[in-house]
């Protein structure tokens, strides 16, 4: 790629895209120059693609000219399986590439160019001839890894305090008026010397007291004629005494020199470099402290040819305070062999902690988050953490796991840690205990029980399981189909059953029987853990109909008439296909006198990851109803992808047909219930609304269901629910509350925070709170810009609901929150109920600190938060309208393409630093960085 080819081109000005998902190339066609290139939008930094291709030439960036491209023509861009096209347009006859419209007068640097990973890199920007030009620093990674989040400005100039060892490479944009281009300059780190090392002035410690300074002379430094400057006043701290969660400022030593330049070299907590999270506040080095322990500030000093390195240490206490010196954690497991599912509950912090304080679960191990989508902000290198107040995980590796959890709260943070023992599951379930299943009779040498079909199978191992003290194992032979059916405990399995595969090659495939309603039912277990398996029925959501006889669940987990038992159920690794519920978890449970004991749940731990309802490679799987539906006391989802056929008609009348009737997931009855990390769509529903009107006359058509549905309208006092972590595309996004709109509030402690929600033209609002003690916090908001399905429009972004009067249950005496959100409006109307709709007999509603951008509004736009980054990260999923009664698919309604983004605030946004501190104010951000002392408005 060469430079004047690269700097002559303006990108943008005519470009197409193709296909689904964030790997899709864009091309772009510069009307100006000429120019040819093909990039990835939504990458760490703007990748190129090397395959832009007519007439056998691949070149990129290129020109039409070197193409032999004429206009009609068509270029096209390859990666990996994913392509784009693009016509040549008409172009007026365009100069070749070195007749640079901008002048670039000095290139882009690294000061030092050479720099080593003890030294201080500053990034020149380029200079252009051009007044009117705008220059920003687009992208810097180092070993592809972005690390713009590490630069500080420093008196105009940007600066990496430091770097490791590697390919540092900087993207600079200059933009004016005809458009961009971007300029790329590249160096590499290497790895410092003991000698360089010593010259850059190491760090010293000598295990001196709290509050301490250490100088350390650099070499050199006593050669006659280098004078060393004289340290009139030391550094220090302000705080003096700092504690977790508060903003500490970094205050330098002071000089007898006039000549002397000081500059931070590094900071340390705990003994990890956090020079990268040092901000400067009004010209004063500043860093938030997120744990207890030594925190060190090394100050370089330097005075012609002498240099001084001047450390000053203290350490930082812990400050919790009476709101979080009691908080608990309480583990809850399916079991402890591999893979072991767990949720994590704190316990003893009050309504207001649990609703605005900021949690950070981490773990040594757990899941790898394979279903999610790539660009989904959650598959991310930080996957083994979470931000809700409760927290699940499943564990796949034998040995000690670790876990640690923070609570940031109004200045308090606490932490607390802990460990699991996860046993390997070949020393728990010996070969005597395993009993494998294949039609075609291959199974593992020396194997003590063999069967060609489940039933045989289940009956054997049935048998085996009433006569020993360990769990026994149903498997599958990998790469075949089979015919699964039903299995109850009855006396048997009293120490668990895992049912999963064995072999080599793809998940063994299950099928359904006619003589039963699911494809695997479960009935009266204590524990239970299903595994490496796929499962297949006749739904199709494309046409609405069945090829086989009747509709049939996934898995049916059933627990009838036993509210004596635990049920532990761990459901990890599976893929559902065309079934009426993918997960479909159901309890009846009554007393001796036959009466309700409670609306029913599975007393136990159910923990349901790394579940798939839709694959890469297929043009999409489906589900008449839910896809995951369950009933059970604790209840956690992690790493779970579901998203509704691409085609899919969008539903029809009534419940109980053969219509697509509702979203993806619903948690039914559970007193306690977490999510995190999941990527799903609705595009269905069955209740009537009225739609825009057509020649006068209202139409009637199918409001989509939610996406997540969180609810009940039995006796669930003093529930708990996390949501977090969510790609929500679609239908009403998530709703928390009562499954009849009747019914009245049920009071409990409910968090909706760190979520990408997405409405689509048929979405009415996007989060929905009818539970009393909601918190909706640090969410990321978009309504499409489509025109609206309804005749009504977008109605809110979150709407917060309770009770229309006191009831028996206490509601009024609960409050709902919204802060800290970023709602992002691109449809052109406002929303006909307020951005944030409240109402309801309840102690207090508070909304704060929510970014609000809706830069097309008709009635006036409003942008004061902004300017936004709008890169797109993912492609959305709704291509239009298209129902039972109304088969075509219209266009006018699909989200565009260049919709979700996490809208960061960029450089002079107005949300920086303007958020309300005496009111609720997330405390860490939508990814996890604790927020400083100034706070911005929004979730980033």
């Amino acid at each position: 790629m060469s430079d004047s080819i690269h700097l002559g081109s303006i990108f943008l000005k005519r470009s197409v895209t193709a296909g689904a998902g964030t790997m899709i190339p864009v091309i772009s066609i510069s009307p100006t120059t000429g120019v040819v290139e093909s990039t990835i939008p939504g990458a760490p930094h703007p990748w190129k693609v090397n395959d832009v291709t007519v007439t056998g030439v691949t070149e990129n960036p290129t020109t039409l000219a070197e193409l032999g491209a004429n206009a009609g023509d068509v270029i096209s861009a390859k990666i990996k399986r994913y392509s784009a096209q693009a016509i040549v347009p008409d172009l007026p006859e365009v100069s070749p590439p070195s007749d640079n419209p901008i002048i670039i007068t000095i290139n882009a640097t690294f000061d030092p160019a050479s720099p080593t990973d003890q030294t201080e890199i500053r990034l020149v920007a380029p200079e252009t001839a051009d007044a009117t030009a705008k220059v920003s620093l687009d992208a810097l990674t180092l070993d592809s890894r972005d690390i713009r989040a590490e630069v500080i400005e420093r008196d105009g100039d940007l600066v990496l305090p430091q770097s490791t060892a590697g390919v540092l490479q900087a993207e600079w944009r200059i933009s004016t008026d005809a458009g961009y281009f971007v300029t790329t300059i590249e160096t590499t780190v290497t790895a410092a010397t003991a000698e360089e090392e010593a010259d850059a002035g190491t760090p010293v410690t000598d295990g001196g007291t709290d509050n301490a300074t250490d100088q350390v002379e650099a070499p050199g430094s006593n050669v006659p004629g280098n004078d060393l400057p004289t340290i009139t006043s030391e550094p220090s701290f302000e705080p003096a005494l700092p504690k977790t969660g508060q903003t500490v400022s970094l205050l330098p030593p002071t000089v007898d020199s006039q000549t002397a330049s000081i500059t931070l070299k590094s900071v340390l907590a705990g003994g990890i470099d956090v020079t990268g999270q040092v901000r400067e506040i009004s010209g004063t080095q500043t860093i938030t402290v997120s744990a207890p322990g030594e925190l060190v500030a090394t100050w370089r000093v330097a005075d012609g040819g002498a240099e001084l390195a001047v450390e000053a240490k203290v350490v930082v206490s812990s400050s919790a305070g009476a709101d979080l010196e009691k908080a608990s954690v309480i583990v809850h497991r399916v079991d402890d062999v591999a893979p072991s599912g767990a949720i994590f509950e704190i316990k003893d912090i009050s309504e207001d902690v649990y609703a605005t304080a900021g949690f950070v679960w981490e773990f040594s191990d757990g899941g790898d988050y394979k279903a999610l989508r790539d660009g989904h902000p959650w598959k991310i290198d930080g996957k083994r953490w979470c931000l809700t107040p409760k927290a699940v995980r499943v564990f796949e590796t034998p040995g000690q796991v670790k876990w640690t959890l923070d609570i940031h709260y109004k200045g308090q943070h606490r932490r607390l840690s802990g460990s699991l023992d996860v046993r390997d599951p070949a020393t728990v379930v010996p070969d005597a205990n395993r009993f494998h299943v294949s039609p075609s009779g291959t199974f593992p040498k020396g194997a003590a029980n063999t069967f060609a079909s489940f039933d045989a199978a289940q009956k054997g191992a049935l048998a085996r399981s009433k006569d020993i003290k360990s769990p026994v194992a149903i498997l599958f032979r990998a790469g075949e189909e089979h015919s699964a059916g039903f299995i109850e405990a009855a006396d048997g399995f009293k120490n668990g059953l895992w049912i999963t595969r064995y072999g080599d090659g793809v998940n063994p495939l299950l099928k359904p029987r006619s003589d039963q309603g699911s494809i695997l039912t479960l009935r009266s277990f204590q524990g239970v853990k299903t595994s490496g398996l796929d499962f297949k029925a006749g739904w199709d959501q494309s046409t609405e109909t069945n090829s086989l006889d009747k509709l049939y669940d996934g898995i049916a987990v059933e627990n009838f008439n036993r509210h004596d038992y635990r049920t532990n159920l761990l459901l990890h690794d599976c893929r559902f296909e065309g079934c009426r519920f993918g997960v479909n978890m159901t309890v009846s449970v009554t007393n001796q006198d036959g009466k309700a004991v409670d609306f029913g749940y599975h007393s136990g731990t159910a923990v349901l990851s790394e579940l798939q309802a839709i694959r890469p490679d297929t043009k999409g799987w489906s589900s008449l109803d839910y896809n995951f539906y369950g009933a059970a006391e604790r209840i956690g989802f992690c790493g779970i992808r579901s998203n509704q056929h691409p085609d899919a008609l969008g539903g029809g009348y009534g419940k109980n047909n053969t219509h697509n009737q509702h979203g993806i997931v619903r948690l039914v009855s559970a007193r306690s219930a977490v999510m995190w990390a999941f990527d799903g769509d609705s595009k269905v529903g069955w209740t009537k609304v009225g739609s825009n009107k057509d020649g006068g006359l209202l139409k009637q058509i199918p409001a989509h269901q939610p996406v997540i549905r969180w609810g009940a309208s039995g006796w669930l006092l003093g529930s708990e629910s996390c949501l977090g972590g969510a790609v929500a595309e679609g239908g009403s996004g998530i709703h928390v509350g009562t499954s009849s709109s009747n019914a009245v509030s049920r009071p409990g402690r409910h968090t909706i925070c760190n979520n990408l929600v997405v409405a689509s033209a048929n979405s009415m609002s996007a989060i929905t709170a009818a539970y009393a003690g909601t918190s909706v916090h640090t969410n990321i908001v978009i309504c499409p810009d489509s025109r609206p399905e309804y005749y009504s429009g977008f109605q809110n972004f979150i709407q917060l609901w309770g009770p229309g009067t006191q009831d028996e249950f206490g509601s009024i005496d609960f409050k709902f929150w919204a802060f800290s959100n970023s709602l992002i409006n691109l449809n052109g109307k406002p929303c006909n109920k307020g951005n944030v709709a409240t109402g309801g007999a309840v102690k207090e509603i508070i909304v704060s600190n929510n970014l609000v951008h809706a830069p097309k509004e008709y009635t006036g736009a409003v942008t004061s938060h902004g300017p936004l980054d709008d890169t797109v990260i993912l492609q959305p999923q709704y291509k239009g309208h298209r129902w039972a009664d109304s088969p075509k698919l219209d266009t006018a309604y699909a989200t565009p393409a260049n919709t979700v983004s996490l809208y960061r605030p960029l450089e002079g946004a107005g949300a920086i630093g303007a958020a309300d501190p005496a009111k609720p104010v997330s405390e860490l951000d939508f990814f996890g960085r604790l927020r400083g002392a100034v706070k911005n408005i929004g979730a980033i």
